[in-house]
C-alpha cells in the first residue's frame, strides 16, 4: 500500500506531518509520497500534483493555510476531479478553521476574487496573458469543484490530530489499513438504531448515534472505541 499526503508546507501542518504523521506511518509499514521527499530537484511538480490528484489513497491534512493555497487547492480539486473520494480520500482537519457555509462562501469568494484580478491583468495588458493563464487555469478547476469539495469537508465525519493521537494513532492506521481498493465492492451499509458496515475482509465498523454524540469501534482481532 502506498499512499499519498497533500498538506501545506507552511506551520502547523509541516510538523505535524513530518514530527508525527510519517513516523506513525513509518511503524505501520505503510509506504507514503510527501512532495518535500518525493519532488527533489529539478523534479517535475506538476507531475507529482497530477499524481496525487490520480492517486489510489492520499491523506488529506486541511486547513487554513491549506484552504488558502493554490498549490494545496489545486491537488484537492485534481483529486475531487478524480472520484472516488469514499474509496481514496482520508481527510483529516486542523480546527484553525469552521466548517460552515459562511467559511465556505468566505473562502469560494476568496478564489473568486484571485480569478477577478487575473483577469483584470490579462485584459490590461495582453502581453501578461503567457504569464498568467496556467495560474488561471488552476484557479478555475479550484473553484469549478470547490462546492463538491467543501460539502464533503462539511459532512464527512474526520477526527483532529489531538483525537487521532490516542492510542498512538490505531484508529488512524486501522482505517487506513481496512478502507476499501479502489474496485473492490463497496461496503453494504445497513439502516438500523445501530448502523453496521462491513468489508470484503472480516474488520467491522459500527457507528452507534446518541443525540450529537457517537461512539464509532472498529473490529479487527482488536477493538477501538472513539467518543466524537
Amino acid at each position: 500500500m502506498q499512499i499519498y499526503i497533500s498538506y501545506s508546507w507552511k506551520q502547523p501542518a509541516k510538523s505535524i506531518v513530518k514530527n508525527w504523521l510519517c513516523p506513525v506511518l513509518n511503524q505501520a509499514y505503510i509506504t507514503y509520497r510527501i512532495d518535500e521527499e518525493k519532488c527533489g530537484y529539478c523534479h517535475d511538480i506538476e507531475k507529482f500534483e497530477q499524481e496525487i490528484g490520480n492517486a489510489d489513497k492520499v491523506i488529506v491534512v486541511i486547513g487554513k493555510n491549506y484552504l488558502y493555497s493554490l498549490e494545496c487547492m489545486y491537488e484537492f480539486a485534481r483529486i475531487i476531479e478524480h472520484g472516488n473520494l469514499r474509496n481514496r480520500l482520508i481527510p483529516v482537519c486542523l480546527d484553525d478553521f469552521e466548517r460552515s457555509l459562511n467559511e465556505g462562501q468566505q473562502i469560494f469568494q476568496y478564489w473568486k476574487s484571485q480569478e477577478d484580478i487575473l483577469n483584470k491583468e490579462i485584459e490590461n495588458d495582453a502581453n501578461s496573458k503567457g504569464l498568467f493563464e496556467k495560474e488561471l487555469e488552476r484557479i478555475k478547476l479550484i473553484i469549478a469543484h470547490f462546492s463538491e469539495a467543501w460539502h464533503y469537508i462539511r459532512k464527512t465525519n474526520t477526527l483532529t490530530f489531538e483525537s487521532l493521537s490516542a492510542d498512538n494513532y490505531k484508529l488512524l492506521i486501522s482505517y487506513i489499513k481496512n478502507i476499501p481498493s479502489v474496485g473492490d465492492e463497496i461496503p453494504e451499509v445497513i439502516q438500523t438504531n445501530e448502523s453496521v458496515i462491513k468489508s470484503n475482509d472480516t474488520s467491522t465498523l459500527n457507528i452507534i448515534q446518541y443525540g450529537t454524540k457517537s461512539i464509532s469501534q472498529i473490529n479487527n482481532n482488536s477493538s477501538i472505541t472513539i467518543n466524537l
